[in-house]
């Protein structure tokens, strides 16, 4: 689509340098080829166009860009039409927005839809505006540079407009608002990297900040009126919850085990014919391509925490301490840290406490490199030290951090510390993934602590980037413990099941 304007357009820049270079008239393929061709003159004409704005311009023009592409996942980038009224950021003054759109619309970078009105001149919610043409994402280095430092960011934004525009027509229902994980990652963003936002994209993530503020108001409020009421029962009233100490406990274990689930929030994955492993790779076993079909499972966004794991210990149900040397595992000084020095053992007991089980390495080797292939959970290029909690002699501060650290370290689907902060182990036992039995190797229903190699996944603050990767494994005796070695949740089949349900793709 649009060749021909674009052959015309080729021509006619060749035909106007030979007359300045006072070369006649006839236009040869030797003068298309030397001036660069369509890609050369696209990109002349676009920079010559940029370069006219004014420096605030550029600054507007930049993040009217942002807003007209559509950044692929493992395909090409494309074009977006959006509406005028989102590419205004909220606080900006429409006026000089349009008038930006107005000089890059006459120098044909980009294109206009008709206002809806009568014509009168002002600006329209309903007026739309688009890219001219997609092959400036490949010709135009400035834009093509823009899209690639951009890419999660420009690809969150054209999210969260989205779904402020379902949440606008649907006349603000509350449903449509963001919540737990998903608006942790969003102003997470915003506050680390300046996201900017239209008007509506801001009154929907201030709608979401206000209703969790406002559902966490109740239960304090909740809470103060239960104390308050446990203060006023009568003497009977005490004397009868003493013959029920008994229930009192089991009620208190079931309490912490609900809130070690609210402090979990999870991420869903969809059955999947998933591609795993590499072939011919330097990962050691993991030298063949797998193809497999996978069920449906729910992921924790972020690696166990020690708060987590203390009200496990506080029910009875996990059964002993990390063994760390500073402070004890319950001390609030470290309750956002993830839990380490955990046996496989270990692991998996709080995970059963949660009706919940570790997952396999494949499982989370598909939530870390999607459908995208990702070569790191982050995206395809290598994460860096300081963004990434991993080790590199110089950046790293050589210790874990807390699980709800602003960093990078985020896959698209918002799961948090995939690439880096600390090793996490699986179910799957240490075999090449060409192995004959390698889908029959799960374990059994009882865990047999301290019998063999199985497989931790992720990188930590103890490996290097290359660590880092998604399809990094690490051999680890079920026994053996480190302190940048933990673990985090999976809910879906039980682990039979799983093992009868997941296929080899022929």
């Amino acid at each position: 689509a649009g060749a021909l304007p674009l052959m015309q357009f080729a021509l006619k820049d060749l035909f106007e340098a030979q007359i300045t270079q006072a070369q006649g008239r006839a236009l040869t393929l030797d003068g298309y080829l030397a001036r660069g061709g369509l890609a050369k003159a696209l990109q002349r004409y676009a920079d010559s166009a940029f370069a006219r704005l004014s420096p605030a311009e550029q600054e507007l023009a930049r993040a009217l860009f942002r807003g007209l592409v559509v950044p692929g996942r493992g395909a090409q980038d494309t074009r977006r039409t959006a509406f005028l009224h989102e590419l205004v950021p909220s606080g900006a003054d429409a006026r000089q927005i349009e008038s930006v759109v107005n000089k890059l619309a006459d120098a044909r970078l980009v294109t206009t839809g008709e206002p809806v009105g009568s014509g009168s001149g002002d600006m329209n919610a309903e007026r739309t505006v688009t890219l001219a043409h997609e092959r400036l994402l490949e010709v135009w280095p400035w834009l093509h540079r823009l899209v690639q430092e951009d890419r999660i960011l420009i690809i969150l934004k054209n999210e969260i407009e989205e779904d402020a525009r379902r949440w606008d027509e649907n006349r603000r229902d509350p449903s449509y608002l963001y919540s737990g994980a998903r608006l942790d990652a969003v102003l997470e963003q915003i506050n680390r990297a300046g996201l900017s936002l239209s008007s509506l994209a801001l009154s929907f993530v201030q709608a979401a900040t206000g209703r969790r503020e406002a559902l966490s108001l109740q239960e304090q409020a909740r809470e103060k009126a239960e104390r308050r009421r446990g203060w006023q029962l009568p003497l009977a009233a005490v004397l009868a919850m003493a013959v029920l100490v008994a229930a009192g406990w089991l009620g208190y274990r079931l309490w912490l085990r609900s809130q070690a689930i609210q402090l979990a929030p999870m991420v869903h994955f969809d059955p999947a014919a998933a591609a795993l492993g590499e072939e011919n790779s330097r990962v050691s076993y993991v030298a063949a391509l797998l193809h497999l079909n996978l069920p449906a499972f729910d992921l924790d966004v972020h690696e166990v925490t020690n708060a987590q794991y203390c009200r496990c210990r506080r029910a009875s149900a996990c059964s002993s301490d990390p063994p760390y040397a500073e402070v004890p595992v319950c001390d609030p000084s470290i309750a956002q840290l993830p839990v380490t020095n955990v046996t496989l053992e270990q692991a998996d007991q709080y995970c059963r406490w949660l009706g919940r089980r570790l997952p396999t390495e494949i499982e989370w080797e598909w939530a870390a490199r999607g459908p995208e292939n990702r070569i790191y959970p982050t995206g395809n290029t290598p994460p860096l030290p300081g963004q990434v909690n991993i080790w590199d002699q110089v950046s790293t501060d050589g210790a874990k951090w807390p699980v709800d650290r602003p960093s990078a370290d985020i896959t698209p689907d918002t799961l948090l510390g995939m690439a880096g902060n600390v090793r996490e182990w699986t179910l799957s036992l240490w075999l090449p993934y060409d192995h004959p039995e390698y889908l029959r190797s799960y374990w059994p229903d009882q865990v047999a602590a301290s019998e063999g190699y199985y497989v931790a996944r992720g990188g930590s603050f103890m490996t290097g980037p290359d660590s880092a990767r998604s399809i990094s494994r690490y051999q680890v005796e079920a026994g053996e413990h480190s302190d940048d070695l933990g673990f985090r949740c999976l809910q879906g089949l039980p682990i039979q099941e799983f093992a009868q349900e997941v296929s080899a793709i022929p």
